[in-house]
């Protein structure tokens, strides 16, 4: 699911609802405060400067066994 460049502040809830969601990508969502607890395979969060290296430490630390794209 391509949810990139959005301008909301939180993800909402019905993503946890998808249960074959394989792929997340919400990079560039300048306004997005965190990322919600949703099962997925890979997550993508490039081009966020305004986040600081804790708040991505802290997604990774939530799911582990995502793949989690930082990096083009």
């Amino acid at each position: 699911m391509d949810l990139s460049s959005n301008t909301f502040s939180n993800l909402p809830l019905e993503l946890a609802s998808l249960k074959n969601l394989k792929y997340l990508n919400i990079s560039g969502t300048r306004f997005l405060v965190k990322v919600a607890d949703v099962v997925f395979k890979i997550l993508d969060i490039q081009d966020h400067p305004e986040w600081k290296k804790v708040v991505f430490d802290d997604v990774i630390a939530k799911l582990p066994k995502v793949k989690v794209i930082l990096v083009e």
